[in-house]
């Protein structure tokens, strides 16, 4: 039998909903004591915006909840007594869990539930051990969105992680993503916008910069802390004469690519901040550009979709080898989530080895590697960049293809340094600058 406990406004509403699912119904009022984990108190700032409205039992394995914006979700009961909030079933301090789902039964039912503190709180009392879940009205629609059943237009649905915008060279011309560092270094609301920028754009510049060849790493560990590659913590984009030195580290042109595609996971997030660049009037070469992979496989995608999936299919060997390391992996070129949505695009022709697959297959991936290629050049995608001393740009290397115009190094001189973050270190600073309620206007 289930007890539950709701708003008089929504009693009316369970009785029919009760006669239709066959159940019955004993009204009780349980006085429980709450405990909250602190830091759901925390998760959200000010008064709450969204509060519930109904709470209706549907089914004997789910119940809905009803926010005052007409949202609507069955939520799952197992699912919610995994994610009780309270204090001994999620760790205050540190907020891992304490509670394992496995122990209790398949057939876990409330013995209560209702809205409290107006409509801002659900409170479960479960029938197996009479424990007590209390749910923030916010934190329920963040997390339960997998079961949410109609999405009024109107309904806000913010999210700590803006949504990635696709562009090309006249959408990201006409509004770039640049910053100037006086913002960001005294402000976290300005270091969140900034991230922000990564995030949508996949690329982010920001202007004014110290010239200091360690600043690099101070704006790095804003975000996390440094990746430390084999070229160590830094690495000096300058011309070297050594022969048999790396073909960033010259004054060639470089082609759109995307970095160290032979380690086991590339660098998600990368840095270049320009220490100096006098350009050449009459041979301006040394331009960085980048362009959008996100928007090339979505146009690759929706035009050519044989060329996407064999190019999703088919792994290629990436290698690269110096006198100090030797370093080879094999990946597609176009990687998806889970959900078959985009994730990463890997792509270097300088570190491409000879591709191993099906005789058969040989053919169709080159006439898919053209086709890629092609439209990854094409001029109308290029975001093209004069970088002057002062200027760090940002981008991610999973999305993002950057290159180089070559240039004469006797007329151009020129001095970049690079460095690497963890992408998820990043996404873990804009979500953590998120929980404090710095968010961009």
């Amino acid at each position: 039998m289930l007890t539950r406990f709701v708003s008089s406004t929504a009693r009316r509403l369970i009785g029919r909903c009760l006669l239709e699912n066959n159940y019955s119904v004993t009204t009780a009022r349980l006085q429980c004591k709450r405990t909250f984990a602190s830091s759901a108190a925390s998760t959200f700032h000010g008064k709450s915006q969204y509060r519930f409205t109904h709470v209706l039992p549907v089914t004997a394995s789910s119940t809905k909840v009803i926010w005052n914006d007409s949202l609507t979700a069955d939520i799952n009961y197992l699912w919610l007594r995994d994610n009780c909030q309270c204090s001994e079933c999620k760790h205050p301090h540190t907020g891992q869990k304490l509670f394992d789902i496995t122990r209790v039964p398949l057939d876990l039912q409330p013995q209560a539930i209702e809205m409290v503190d107006e409509g801002s709180h659900v409170r479960v009392v479960w029938d197996n051990d009479q424990h007590e879940s209390v749910y923030d009205s916010h934190w329920l629609r963040a997390n339960g969105r997998h079961f949410f059943i109609n999405i009024p237009s109107e309904s806000s649905k913010r999210n700590s992680r803006p949504q990635e915008i696709e562009w090309n060279q006249h959408s990201i011309t006409e509004n770039p993503p640049v910053m100037s560092y006086d913002e960001i270094k005294s402000s976290e609301v300005a270091l969140y916008k900034w991230i922000s920028l990564i995030h949508r754009y996949g690329v982010a510049i920001v202007k004014g910069t110290p010239i200091e060849k360690d600043f690099i790493l101070d704006m790095a560990e804003r975000i996390a802390y440094v990746k430390e590659t084999s070229y160590g913590k830094y690495f000096d984009v300058v011309v070297e004469p050594k022969p048999n030195s790396h073909l960033a580290f010259s004054a060639r042109g470089l082609d759109h690519h995307t970095d160290m595609n032979y380690r086991e996971n590339s660098p998600g997030l990368q840095m270049l901040h320009c220490l100096k660049n006098n350009h050449d009037v009459s041979n301006p070469g040394g331009r960085t550009f980048f362009v959008d992979g996100l928007h090339v496989v979505s146009w690759l995608k929706k035009h050519h979709p044989s060329a996407f999936y064999t190019l999703c299919s088919i792994e290629v060997k990436f290698e690269l080898t110096t006198e100090s390391f030797t370093y080879n992996q094999t990946k597609p070129i176009i990687c998806l989530d889970k959900d078959g949505n985009f994730s990463e695009i890997h792509v270097n022709n300088r570190t491409m080895g000879p591709i191993q697959a099906p005789k058969e297959t040989i053919n169709p991936f080159y006439s898919a590697y053209n086709i890629l290629m092609r439209k990854i050049r094409d001029p109308e995608l290029q975001y093209s960049l004069g970088l002057q001393p002062g200027d760090l740009v940002a981008f991610n290397n999973r999305r993002v293809l950057h290159g180089r115009s070559a240039f004469n190094s006797d007329r151009v001189s020129r001095h970049l340094v690079g460095c690497y973050v963890d992408y998820d270190e990043m996404l873990s600073k804009l979500d953590t600058l998120y929980g404090k309620g710095f968010f961009p206007k």
